[in-house]
Order: C-alpha cells, then sequence, then structure tokens
C-alpha cells in the first residue's frame, strides 16, 4: 500500500494524517519516510529526501529504489540530454543510498540505465 501512496502527500491535497486514518500507521510511516513537503526550490527537495531515506527503513528503500528504477527506465524521449543526464545522475545517488535493501532492485536498476 505504501508504494502505491508514495508520493500522494506530495502531489495531491492529502495529508499524511489522511492516509493513517485510512491506511494505518504502518503505511503512513513508510510514506512519510518517503515524502518531502518542505523545500525551497527542486535541489533543495533532493538534498532532503535523500537525508531522509538515508534514515528511513527497508520498506522504504525498497519502494525508493524501484520508484526510481521506473522511473529511469520511462524517460520521455522529448526529455533533453542534459535534463536526462540529470536525472539519473540523481537516481544514481538514490540509489546508491538505498542499495542495501535489495540486490535484485540494485541490480534492476543497473539493467535499466545500461
Amino acid at each position: 500500500m505504501s508504494a502505491v501512496l508514495h508520493d500522494v502527500v506530495e502531489d495531491t491535497e492529502i495529508i499524511i494524517e489522511s492516509v493513517e486514518l485510512l491506511f494505518g500507521i504502518k503505511v503512513a510511516t513508510v510514506v512519510v519516510q518517503l515524502t518531502c513537503t518542505e523545500s525551497e526550490n527542486a535541489e533543495d527537495k533532493k538534498t532532503k529526501l535523500l537525508s531522509q531515506i538515508s534514515l528511513a527503513g527497508s520498506r522504504a528503500n525498497m519502494i525508493k529504489l524501484a520508484d526510481v528504477t521506473s522511473n529511469a527506465s520511462l524517460i520521455p524521449p522529448a526529455w533533453t540530454l542534459d535534463r536526462t543526464e540529470g536525472y539519473l545522475s540523481w537516481c544514481v545517488k538514490v540509489v546508491e543510498t538505498c542499495s542495501d535493501c535489495s540486490k535484485n532492485l540494485y541490480e534492476n536498476f543497473i539493467a535499466s540505465i545500461r
């Protein structure tokens, strides 16, 4: 459930208390570990999120690792080379932070960017 809801607090008007009420504390805890709601800009958000996931539990790390693997394999062809390289560089930082949680997910990420 946390995997499905991992972006809901950042991308919608839903608040974490609603997630907890509807799905329970375990799901809400993982969603919080994957959510950065207070940032000054995109770079600040990336820095804060990396810090959060470095302290997060293995469930959150597996979700984030699967998320960036999926996203990296679905980069829009219309993106510029600079944007693509920047995004993949960010993904590598995330993967390095989360790599201990799942060897299979790590290997899937490596395969997706080759």
